[in-house]
């Protein structure tokens, strides 16, 4: 039996015929999964005088990334399954953006996804904008930094509602601001969202350590809220850093094409 056929025998298992299977009734929540930013993120939701000032996602010469004041700002992220549901192993990034799988960035269809293999829930990170507020915090204009980071978060709590509470985004801060961080915080817990991801290095930023006074309003914030503070593992680097590496482990994947074989062991 495969893995997804285990899958749905345990999920119907649940529902009714619960004999010998262990995991009977048991809901699986997946810890560690990423949200891939859909290509009409910002420009669904920015204001007509915004439209210049916003990320617009953009295919040139086969490649996907993310534009900002005419340059490339950031990759699409770690996308390594393709339309036809086929993981393309040895690489980080698959290419162009049309060869991801739609389950990637779209609320119906990764519920599906999640109900074949017997998935509850996700734990959500972000993708190509790196897994904290770097990316952001490298936007030299602070009133453009903060629009795009408030139209990234408000597109995390649609998705949060949009699956009935079984995707569970992490937010992104501005922690650049202690006062902004705290009213984002306080905006995002009141509309639901459950925790938020942090850099573990904000010193690399030229911030204060986490355990320094600066952040206390921030941890006081947490415990009384009982929000949930994350650091996924590089959340640390560097805008530079992040996309350097994502750019010398990137797969073009044209469409109609079969991915190229797998350069390390499935």
């Amino acid at each position: 039996m495969s893995t997804t056929e285990q899958a749905r025998d345990r999920t119907g298992a649940a529902a009714g015929d619960t004999a010998g299977d262990p995991l009977a009734g048991v809901k699986i929540i997946d810890c560690d999964a990423h949200w891939t930013e859909p290509a009409d993120l910002w420009s669904s939701q920015a204001p007509q005088a915004w439209k210049d000032r916003i990320p617009v996602q953009r295919t040139v010469d086969g490649i996907s990334a993310w534009y900002l004041n005419g340059e490339v700002w950031a990759s699409t992220g770690g996308n390594t399954i393709t339309t036809d549901r086929r993981k393309v192993h040895g690489s980080h990034m698959v290419q162009p953006f049309a060869a991801v799988d739609t389950s990637a960035w779209a609320v119906k269809e990764r519920l599906e996804i999640m109900d074949d293999m017997g998935i509850h829930a996700q734990i959500l990170y972000p993708n190509g904008i790196g897994f904290a507020s770097n990316h952001l915090f490298a936007i030299q204009d602070h009133a453009q930094r903060q629009a795009i980071l408030t139209m990234y978060n408000d597109h995390l709590v649609h998705i949060q509602q949009a699956s009935g509470n079984r995707l569970f985004p992490q937010a992104v801060l501005p922690i650049w601001d202690m006062d902004l961080t705290i009213r984002e915080m306080t905006r995002l817990i009141e509309a639901g969202i459950r925790g938020f991801t942090l850099s573990d290095k904000p010193e690399l930023l030229g911030l204060a350590e986490l355990p320094e006074p600066y952040f206390e309003p921030m941890w006081d914030l947490f415990n009384e809220s009982g929000a949930v503070a994350n650091f996924h593992i590089g959340a640390g680097q560097r805008r530079e850093e992040m996309e350097a590496l994502r750019r010398s482990t990137s797969i073009e994947v044209k469409q109609g094409e079969q991915p190229p074989p797998p350069t390390t062991i499935p």
